[in-house]
């Protein structure tokens, strides 16, 4: 999950994804971006490689 920022990005929005993976048996991976598209980009190719693993 990327998000613009976790300090700010609602607590509650992250806790319930997390709260929602965790029941499926799944783990959620955070990264944190800054409303950048190409950041983004960036951020999510990580997370997706570990989803592949």
């Amino acid at each position: 999950m990327v998000v613009p920022t976790v300090e700010f990005y609602r607590p509650p929005v992250i806790q319930g994804a997390q709260s929602a993976v965790a029941a499926a048996g799944g783990r959620l991976a955070l990264r944190g971006s800054a409303y950048d598209a190409t950041e983004d980009r960036r951020q999510a190719t990580p997370l997706q490689q570990l989803r592949d693993t």
